[in-house]
């Protein structure tokens, strides 16, 4: 009974996924569920369809062919992470409309951890770096949009990020007065037995 909730649960989560246009066992289903949730949201404020495709390996000629016949049923406007296992293609593809509204190779070069699972043995690498991908993007088309996701992990790690940075900075700019301090009132004692 167990495993047959198990297959259920797992056979709705792709059935009834929008955003994760083809997943062909790369994403898991949990990073599946999130990324729907985040791009409902980003549709819902920005009007922005944003699809991954997931493939072991592109199936037709060229890859040209393959990208017109997914990218004709998107949704308009649309954004397009396409990843392919065995062809080690990672590509970021948006609609005419969208042309211009990120630099693709912003987008290509934060998918560098992607390319270098490559080369582990971990049966679902793939699957946080194409998320962290998407969120990635998300955080993007919000920012250009000036809308907040709240679904978006991305923005609570940046601000974790921020938090952690300038605390430091704080935390060192208070050491280095107190060594001002320091020195200054040892520079000011020998001032006084020279005199």
């Amino acid at each position: 009974m167990k495993r047959f909730l198990a297959v259920l649960l797992l056979l709705h989560t792709f059935l009834f996924a929008k955003y994760v246009y083809i997943n062909e066992g790369i994403i898991t289903p949990i990073d599946v569920t999130k990324t729907e949730e985040l791009g409902k949201e980003l549709y819902e404020k920005t009007g922005i369809s944003l699809y991954v495709v997931a493939v072991k390996k592109i199936k037709d000629k060229d890859y040209n062919s393959f990208v017109e016949k997914i990218t004709k049923d998107l949704q308009k406007p649309y954004l397009l992470l396409l990843f392919s296992r065995d062809d080690h293609k990672v590509d970021f593809i948006e609609s005419p409309k969208l042309r211009h509204l990120i630099d693709k190779y912003s987008v290509l070069s934060f998918h560098g951890p992607i390319i270098r699972e490559f080369f582990t043995n971990n049966p679902y690498k793939y699957s946080a770096g194409l998320f962290k991908g998407y969120i990635y993007v998300a955080d993007k088309v919000a920012d250009i949009y000036h809308v907040k996701l709240l679904t978006n992990l991305g923005v609570i790690n940046r601000t974790i990020y921020y938090l952690f940075k300038y605390t430091v900075f704080v935390s060192w700019a208070i050491i280095a007065a107190i060594f001002a301090i320091f020195f200054y009132r040892l520079y000011r004692k020998r001032k006084k037995r020279r005199s």
